[in-house]
């Protein structure tokens, strides 16, 4: 239905890399990369334009191991750090249920803008558990990683 009315998300073109050596056997890297990933959890946000030349601007939690858009908050104004610590909030009941503290420390994955990097939100992201990290301030690899699914995994949520 997407792909009928030209609203299709254009993919990038692959990025050649330079293979990395790994020193691990096969199922001792699958390991590691699934216990990884099921320890972190990434936020983003993106804006749409609508015909009356309003923007909605929505942040997103995406689960890494399984890219499942968890949670998501929305506003015509900007995205606050209340709306983030509202994400999070949303994000770890949806995932782990109603609990005070997280059993391990799980990775808040984000870019550095200033709504995820607020200190209230650090500090909320600690009190329950959750590790803030951010990605390097240029990094043209991950935030294309990110928004190659945001769109997609949003819209299959709503």
């Amino acid at each position: 239905m997407v792909s009928g009315h030209g609203q299709l998300v254009n993919t990038l073109p692959r990025r050649t890399t330079v293979p990395r050596e790994h020193t691990l056997p096969t199922s001792a890297r699958t390991a590691q990369y699934a216990r990884h990933q099921t320890q972190q959890v990434a936020a983003n946000g993106f804006e749409i334009g609508c015909d009356n030349k309003e923007k909605v601007r929505v942040a997103f939690a995406l689960d890494c191991c399984d890219r499942e858009a968890i949670a998501h908050v929305a506003t015509t104004e900007g995205i606050k750090s209340q709306d983030v610590q509202d994400l999070v909030i949303t994000a770890v009941e949806n995932r782990f249920g109603r609990i005070n503290m997280l059993s391990e420390p799980i990775e808040w994955l984000t870019d550095n803008g200033s709504c995820f990097i607020a200190k209230d939100t650090a500090s909320l992201l600690r009190e329950i558990g959750m590790e803030p990290c951010t990605t390097p301030v240029r990094s043209p690899q991950s935030k294309e990683q990110t928004s190659r699914c945001t769109l997609l995994d949003w819209l299959s949520v709503n």
